[in-house]
């Protein structure tokens, strides 16, 4: 069968800084905070993109007020019938997040310029 191995990364342009343990997000807190929770989601099932994509689809279709506030981290997780104690516990676990951030930035390739960066087997898909 068809097989394909998924690195979905949510990071975006964000500007990090390891000697001050700081991270600034090109869209504010709001796109920071979503990346946590969204990387402590594929951090938990990461075995399991099927179960952590609806998380992260139905954050996207969210309206940014709505979006910054915690109850709908936890409605998108019931939603995805993810454990949201585990990912909530995740993302508010400072040293966890900071680590998966980090992570992030390593794999968010330098030479992207624009979003979403797709590419397949290498190469970059253009997606409109």
């Amino acid at each position: 069968g068809d097989v394909i191995n998924l690195n979905f990364v949510p990071y975006g342009f964000a500007e990090m800084s390891i000697e001050e343990h700081t991270l600034v997000c090109d869209h504010g807190e709001v796109e920071c905070k979503t990346n946590s929770y969204e990387q402590c989601a594929i951090h938990s099932y990461a075995a399991e993109p099927k179960a952590y994509m609806p998380f992260i689809t139905c954050l996207a279709m969210l309206p940014e007020p709505i979006l910054g506030m915690d109850e709908s981290y936890h409605q998108c997780a019931t939603l995805a019938s993810l454990d949201w104690s585990l990912i909530s516990r995740c993302a508010n676990d400072a040293e966890m997040s900071w680590k998966l951030q980090r992570l992030a930035a390593k794999m968010t390739p330098r030479y992207a310029d624009f979003l979403p960066w797709v590419e397949v087997n290498g190469e970059l898909v253009n997606v409109p």
